[in-house]
């Protein structure tokens, strides 16, 4: 477990499983936007331009609207943009800031986040989610 970036690696068999926690919900959106910069990305250029955008959740359960926002994240690197901030505006609005780089590489490259073994634990307060990445 980081301390400092608010998720852990888990152990699974074929794909890429991590927790990430945090006390609120703005911990636990640092927690996503600390994994993708420290064990997704390698930027070895300076950022050309920002980009934000908006997502509304239209979803009953926050897990599911998390793995959207997942894969939200994973369709902008695709385009070479990194993930720069996850922002609450309102209760189920959230702005998502990306920087965009002329060329981005990947430590890791995540095709989709998933539903299977989708797990959360907590509230808005002490928020725990478990979640398997396609590769």
């Amino acid at each position: 477990m980081h301390k400092w970036f608010y998720y852990e690696i888990l152990s699974h068999t074929a794909d890429f499983k991590v927790r990430f926690f945090g006390k609120n919900l703005n911990e636990f959106c640092k927690a996503i936007v600390s994994f993708f910069q420290n064990e997704i990305y390698i930027i070895e250029n300076d950022s050309v331009d920002i980009y934000s955008t908006n997502l509304i959740n239209n979803e009953e359960n926050l897990s599911y609207f998390i793995v959207e926002i997942l894969n939200e994240i994973i369709y902008f690197g695709e385009k070479n943009f990194t993930i720069m901030k996850i922002e609450e505006k309102t209760s189920n609005n959230f702005e998502l800031s990306f920087c965009r780089h002329d060329f981005l590489e990947f430590k890791i490259e995540l095709k989709a986040a998933t539903y299977h073994n989708l797990k959360m634990i907590g509230n808005l307060q002490n928020i725990q989610l478990e979640i398997v990445f396609d590769l």
